[in-house]
């Protein structure tokens, strides 16, 4: 945990604070073995108008909604969809395509490719966002 803090601080995540909130962090394990720390907010009460947007249905059982934040919506794919769709801009539209957290760049020369991707990595740093070598596909 001290290492991956280490790096969050470094990369500007994170910061110091003095708020009267904590939530616990768990070390989750990746598939490549390595860990991610997700934060807990499940104590957290939601407010009555927050309840209905966490709505699931069991089969054979019903509909629910959580009363408390459940485990990682608050990372939802849709929310990470909307911001990665915004990170390419008109200036990439013919070479990229995205979807979720992948990003497709094509080119009909390899010149040209390498310039496509040196765009698609400043876009994603101009973002804020980062992306993990051992997950990229190249060529």
């Amino acid at each position: 945990m001290h290492a991956e803090l280490g790096e969050m601080l470094q990369a500007g995540v994170v910061e110091p604070t003095k708020s009267s909130w904590s939530s616990p962090v768990v070390m989750i394990r990746k598939k490549n073995g390595s860990y991610r720390p997700c934060m807990d907010y499940q104590k957290v009460l939601l407010s009555e108008e927050s309840k209905e947007r966490t709505a699931f249905t069991v089969a054979a059982r019903g509909f629910f909604q959580f009363t408390r934040m459940p485990f990682g919506l608050h990372n939802s794919p849709a929310s990470f969809q909307r911001l990665i769709d915004q990170v390419p801009g008109l200036e990439l539209e013919r070479h990229v395509f995205v979807n979720l957290d992948d990003i497709i760049a094509w080119s009909a020369q390899f010149d040209e490719h390498v310039e496509t991707l040196s765009w698609v990595f400043k876009k994603l740093n101009d973002a804020g966002l980062t992306h993990s070598l051992e997950k990229c596909q190249f060529w």
